[in-house]
């Protein structure tokens, strides 16, 4: 047995609503939950009957065919704003895009990363995956590198050497099967 707080009744605990995940149950009884939680809620209007094969558009509030409004999920399901209300919302919320991006000029000279010393374009090594289209490092510095890091050692002189034969190879492989 068990005390509602908002009636003040004395009841079994079978009209009381268990609190899930636990042993416990509200303190409030079923009926006076179920009144608040009516009175919580603001009163709903009355639904205005509409005869079959038409509908009320939510949008403009007019009363029209089911033709013209989109069905949704085949011809079951149709949508609740109209057709034309649809549309002038589409159109509202289009944002026009030029169809092409202006081209972006490259630069004709470029600092090199390296040395710091500022060089035409056609000093540097093409490479399409960046933003600025070339190498930072102009070719001189990338030659200069590259030859030191081949004599660096016997190892790196070694695997540069078999990758070397090997592109070789598959280059004259591709040749032949053509």
């Amino acid at each position: 047995m068990r005390t509602c707080t908002d009636c003040g009744q004395t009841k079994p605990l079978v009209d009381f609503t268990p609190i899930k995940g636990t042993r416990w149950t509200h303190t409030r009884c079923k009926p006076c939950r179920a009144a608040r939680a009516r009175a919580s809620q603001p009163p709903r209007a009355a639904k205005p009957y509409v005869p079959p094969g038409v509908r009320i558009c939510t949008a403009c509030g007019l009363v029209k065919p089911l033709d013209e409004f989109t069905p949704t999920n085949g011809a079951t399901y149709r949508k609740k704003i109209c057709k034309p209300c649809r549309t002038a919302a589409a159109k509202a919320t289009y944002h026009h895009r030029p169809l092409s991006r202006p081209k972006r000029q490259l630069a004709t000279e470029r600092t090199c990363t390296e040395c710091g010393v500022m060089k035409p374009i056609d000093s540097y090594t093409r490479i399409k995956s960046t933003q600025t289209s070339v190498y930072g490092r102009c070719r001189a510095c990338r030659n200069a590198r590259a030859r030191a890091r081949y004599h660096s050692s016997p190892q790196v002189r070694a695997a540069e050497i078999a990758r070397a034969t090997h592109n070789r190879l598959r280059r004259r492989g591709a040749r032949a099967a053509t």
